[in-house]
């Protein structure tokens, strides 16, 4: 019988669960985890369809689809309720964050693309209105800030 823990088939038989391989062989795109995250965590489709502005039909035919690319059942689904199984809070905790990385290497990719990328950190305190002036001189427009030591920006400089 088939491993269906997450949908990787027969242990051994295959790519290693987890692989790049295996997630390709399960076909599973970035819009079916989208669609995934946001159900698990509504447990409600029509809310989810709401958030994702769409229609709750093709929602449910994406899950379907979802679910039967990876072999497994990822909801149990009453008239009242919806439920994560065990290998849909399995999917879930990894979806999440597999989302998360995804965004983050787009953006990193649109800032390393940029031809001013880059930062400069000045390492002075306080800032005072003249050095935050000077800093909006040699700053590209709309692209300085000053940020405290945390990282978090305090002064948002005019683009002007």
């Amino acid at each position: 019988m088939p491993d269906r823990s997450l949908g990787f088939g027969s242990p051994g038989a295959g790519p290693e669960p987890g692989s790049v391989s295996a997630a390709v062989d399960a076909r599973v795109d970035l819009g079916q985890l989208r669609y995934f995250v946001a159900v698990a965590e509504e447990l409600h489709f029509g809310r989810a369809a709401e958030r994702l502005h769409m229609s709750q039909s093709p929602l449910s035919r994406a899950i379907r689809e979802l679910e039967r690319e990876l072999d497994v059942v990822l909801f149990v689904r009453t008239t009242r309720r919806v439920e994560l199984t065990p290998a849909g809070t399995a999917l879930l905790d990894h979806a999440g964050r597999a989302l998360a990385e995804i965004g983050a290497a787009v953006d990193d990719a649109r800032r390393a693309a940029e031809p001013d990328y880059g930062e400069l950190a000045i390492g002075y305190r306080p800032v005072t209105a003249t050095v935050a002036k000077g800093i909006a001189e040699i700053s590209p427009p709309g692209r300085g800030r000053v940020a405290d030591a945390q990282g978090r920006t305090r002064t948002e400089l005019p683009a002007d």
